[in-house]
């Protein structure tokens, strides 16, 4: 546990929050996240309190998916250079939401189905040699 909370934190150690007071939270966040990883907003965290603090961090505009994921992309990226041999494992889901939910939302699939939702291509970068998880490459495109 302690080894992968060292590794997430460090994952999250260069994101670029024009305010501290983000970076902080994001830091508490993060480690709510690690101690229980399957669990709820609300079993994150130690009480009412801390999960609604979850809740305002994901809910602020400030806080988006491209800040959150752009320093574990560059980890990733230097990561993978510095292997011999690396394997990328690709996959792409679609994300069918529905329709009362859907407003925001572009067209997936065929046109006769009346689709909508998200596609999500992710791809996965492990070292083949050491059999280790180097890093993950999520690209979602919304077509409205």
């Amino acid at each position: 546990m302690n080894e992968r909370k060292g590794l997430t934190i460090n994952e999250i150690k260069n994101v670029r929050f024009k305010d501290k007071r983000l970076k902080r939270r994001c830091k508490k966040v993060i480690k709510a996240m690690i101690k229980n990883p399957s669990g709820s907003i609300g079993q994150m965290g130690k009480g009412w309190s801390e999960a609604k603090g979850i809740y305002r961090f994901f809910d602020n505009t400030r806080v988006t998916r491209e800040i959150l994921l752009e320093s574990h992309h560059e980890n990733t990226a230097k990561r993978i250079a510095e292997r011999q041999k690396v394997a990328v494992i690709q996959d792409t889901t679609y994300v069918i939401v529905k329709q009362k939910d859907a407003q925001d939302f572009g067209p997936i699939g065929r046109r006769k189905e009346n689709l909508k939702g998200l596609i999500v291509h992710s791809a996965l970068a492990v070292d083949v040699k050491a059999d280790e998880t180097l890093g993950l490459k999520v690209k979602e495109k919304s077509i409205v």
